[in-house]
């Protein structure tokens, strides 16, 4: 019994991590908030997307701060 709750303990905290969720997301969450307040950018809306003079500038201020652009996966053909 106690494996089985060890076993949906992990696997909710395993899925909370994949949303999103987690102390790395959030010290991302706040570094994305300073670097839209250094670089007087605000958050842009839901279904849109910065330019690319902008996502420029906010990876390079992240980048600053010791956060790296996750490598994208390459896709299998």
């Amino acid at each position: 019994m106690k494996a089985l709750t060890l076993f949906f303990i992990t696997l909710s905290l395993s899925s909370a991590a994949c949303l999103g969720h987690g102390p790395h997301n959030e010290e991302v969450r706040e570094a994305m908030e300073a670097c839209h307040q250094e670089l007087g950018t605000e958050r842009p809306e839901r279904g849109t997307r910065p330019s690319d003079e902008d996502r420029a500038k906010m990876e390079a201020c992240l980048e600053s701060k010791g956060f790296e652009k996750p490598e994208r996966p390459s896709r299998r053909r």
